[in-house]
C-alpha cells in the first residue's frame, strides 16, 4: 500500500506527463471559445409579424377563447349598434313629431344638451336649453302644418301619433325654457353686484328668445285651429309656461337692488313693459277669437229642429242679439226658407239631428263669459302698466304672473267654446236643393 502511494506521488510530480502545461491549456481554451462564437448566431428582436403570430397562437387555446368571448362579443355588438345609431341620427335630422324617426332625433338632441352641459357655465347651459326649445317650437309648427290636415293618405292612428308626439315636444320645450331660466337666474345672482349691466343684458336676452318661441307657438295654435283642439290647448299651456319662466327671470334681476337703479332700472322696466305688450296682443287675439265663435254660432243657427222643438226651422241672430237681465243673449227666431209646393222647410231624405234651442243658448252664455274674461284682461293690462310706470316692479311682476295665468285659462275656455260651436254647426240643415220646387 505504501508503495502504491509513493508511485502516485511520483506521477503527480512528473511535470508535463500527467498534468497539462498551463500555457498550452490557456491558448487552446481561447481558441475553442473563438470558434464557438463564430458558429452560434446572436439573438435578435422578434419582428412584428412574429409577435402577431405569437398573439394569434395564444388565442388558439380553447380556454382563452372561452374567457374572452363575452368581451369580444360585447365589443362587436357595441360597434354595430353605434354605427346604426349614428346612421339613424343622421337620417332623423329633418324628422318632425309624427315621423318614425322623431324619437331618435328627440333622444339625440336631449343627450347632446346633457353632455355639453357637463362642466359648462350657467350662461352656456342657458344657451343650450334655449336652442333646444327653439328647435322644438319649429318642429311642432312643421308637424302641425304638414301632418295634422286630414288627407287620403293619413289615418286616425297617424293623427293620434302626431298629436302625442307634439305633446311630448311641447313638454320638452317648456322644460328647456325653465332650465334656461334657472341657469340665467343663477348667473344673474353671480354678476349683478359687480356688473348690473351684464345682469340686465342676460335677462333681456332670455326675454327676447322666449318672445320668439311664444310667437312661434301662437302661430302654431292658429294653424291647428279647430282641426286639432288638443294641440291648440297644448300650445296655450306651453305659452303660459314659457311666459312664467321668463317672468321668473325678471323677478331675479328685480331682486338685485343695483340692477333696478339708474340706467339699468330703466332697461328692466322696458323689459317688463315688453312682456306686458305681448299680453295685450294676446287679449286682442282673444277678442277676435270670440268674434269668430259668435259667427260660427250665428251660421249654425239655421238648424233642422229636433223632435222636441217646433216643426219650423229657427235661426239664432247672435250678432244682433239683445242682452237679457240675466246677462245672456235673447234668441231672435228667424223663419227658414220653405218649399213653394209643400209650404214646409227644405229637408233631405237623410235625417239630421240638430241641437235644441237650449244648447244654442248655452253656447251664447259661454260667449258672453268669454267676452267678460277678455275685458278683465284688457283692463288688467292698463293697471299693470301704471304700476310699472310708478316703479313698483315687484308688484308689477306679481300681477303679470296672475295675468298670464288668467289669459291662459280664458284662451282655453274660448277654444273649448269654439270647438263646441263647430260641433253644433256640423248638425245644421243642408242648403236647399235648387232642383226642389
Amino acid at each position: 500500500m505504501k508503495e502504491v502511494v509513493k508511485q502516485l506521488r511520483q506521477l503527480r510530480s512528473a511535470e508535463g506527463l500527467i498534468n497539462p502545461d498551463q500555457t498550452w491549456a490557456k491558448q487552446n481554451r481561447e481558441r475553442l471559445l473563438t470558434q464557438i462564437g463564430n458558429t452560434v448566431a446572436a439573438p435578435s428582436e422578434p419582428t412584428l409579424r412574429e409577435r402577431t403570430r405569437e398573439f394569434v397562437f395564444m388565442f388558439r387555446s380553447a380556454r382563452i377563447i372561452r374567457l374572452f368571448r363575452p368581451t369580444l362579443t360585447a365589443f362587436l355588438v357595441a360597434l354595430v349598434a353605434t354605427g346604426g345609431w349614428i346612421a339613424s341620427v343622421s337620417a332623423s335630422f329633418n324628422s318632425v313629431p309624427g315621423d318614425r324617426l322623431w324619437a331618435v332625433k328627440r333622444a339625440a338632441q336631449k343627450t347632446e344638451v346633457a353632455v355639453k352641459s357637463i362642466g359648462a357655465s350657467e350662461g352656456e347651459k342657458a344657451e343650450l336649453h334655449l336652442k333646444l326649445a327653439k328647435s322644438r317650437a319649429d318642429d311642432i309648427k312643421k308637424a302641425v302644418v304638414e301632418k295634422l290636415p286630414t288627407s287620403a293618405a293619413s289615418t286616425a292612428a297617424d293623427t293620434a301619433k302626431t298629436v302625442k308626439d307634439v305633446a311630448a315636444a311641447a313638454r320638452d320645450l317648456a322644460q328647456a325654457v325653465q332650465s334656461a331660466s334657472v341657469a340665467t337666474s343663477e348667473q344673474v345672482k353671480t354678476v349683478a353686484k359687480a356688473n348690473p349691466q351684464e345682469a340686465v343684458a342676460l335677462v333681456k336676452d332670455v326675454t327676447q328668445n322666449t318672445g320668439e318661441i311664444v310667437k312661434t307657438l301662437k302661430q302654431t295654435a292658429v294653424e291647428s285651429g279647430t282641426t286639432a283642439p288638443a294641440v291648440t290647448r297644448q300650445m296655450i299651456e306651453t305659452v303660459e309656461s314659457v311666459n312664467n319662466s321668463a317672468i321668473s327671470t325678471m323677478e331675479t334681476v328685480v331682486g338685485e337692488s343695483k340692477a333696478v337703479t339708474g340706467t339699468e332700472g330703466a332697461a328692466v322696466r322696458q323689459i317688463i313693459s315688453g312682456k306686458l305688450t305681448e299680453m295685450a296682443e294676446t287679449a286682442k287675439d282673444m277678442k277676435q277669437n270670440v268674434d269668430t265663435v259668435k259667427e260660427v254660432i250665428a251660421d249654425a243657427g239655421a238648424l233642422k229642429p229636433s223632435a222636441a222643438t217646433s216643426t219650423m226651422g229657427v235661426k239664432t241672430d247672435v250678432k244682433n242679439a239683445s242682452t237679457t237681465p240675466a246677462g245672456g243673449y235673447s234668441l231672435k227666431p228667424e223663419i227658414m226658407p220653405v218649399s213653394t209646393t209643400s209650404g214646409m222647410p227644405y229637408a233631405t231624405s237623410t235625417a239630421v239631428q240638430s241641437p235644441s234651442a237650449s244648447t244654442t243658448a248655452i253656447l251664447i252664455s259661454k260667449v258672453k263669459e268669454a267676452e267678460q274674461k277678455t275685458a278683465v284682461i284688457e283692463e288688467s293690462v292698463g293697471e299693470i302698466q301704471k304700476i310699472i310706470d310708478d316703479g313698483n316692479l315687484r308688484e308689477a311682476l306679481s300681477k303679470l304672473k296672475g295675468l298670464n295665468e288668467s289669459a291662459g285659462t280664458a284662451e282655453k275656455f274660448i277654444i273649448e267654446t269654439r270647438t263646441q260651436a263647430n260641433m253644433t254647426a256640423e248638425t245644421r240643415l243642408p242648403a236647399p236643393d235648387p232642383g226642389l220646387k
